[in-house]
């Protein structure tokens, strides 16, 4: 590991980790609409899987931004995005989900990696651009 990059790593892993209670607090009451099975939670299911997807995917691009290595923490990052959530849900029955906690936690696992996958994507995509501009 580079040690150059350890100081970022547990700064960006303290931030998620910060940012994926924040997310939870904020979302707290919406939990129960994901068992409704009208266009509720439709809706519910949507949002949770894209902001989840979303903010790993910043989350990916975002860090790296300043480094051509470790890619695979982007993807460590958008796990650890949603495992204080689950550990929140698990605490707290009184927050819904009773018989969807499974699914829930397999797609918004999913829905992290996919979104840490599309900002690797992203990156390597500007890096390459950059290399490109570079060399004429």
């Amino acid at each position: 590991m580079n040690t150059k990059q350890g100081p970022r790593i547990f700064a960006y892993t303290t931030g998620v980790l910060m940012l994926s209670t924040l997310y939870y607090v904020a979302t707290y009451n919406y939990y129960e609409e994901l068992e409704n099975l009208r266009w509720q939670g439709t809706v519910a299911w949507l949002f949770f899987l894209i902001t989840s997807g979303n903010v790993s995917y910043f989350l990916a691009k975002r860090f790296l931004r300043k480094t051509t290595v470790h890619d695979y923490v982007a993807y460590i990052l958008g796990v650890l995005f949603v495992l204080p959530i689950f550990g929140q849900l698990i605490a707290r029955p009184e927050a819904g989900l009773e018989t969807m906690k499974p699914i829930f936690f397999a797609a918004m696992t999913a829905s992290a990696l996919i979104g840490a996958w599309f900002g690797v994507k992203k990156d390597k995509k500007r890096r390459l651009e950059l290399q490109a501009t570079a060399k004429t």
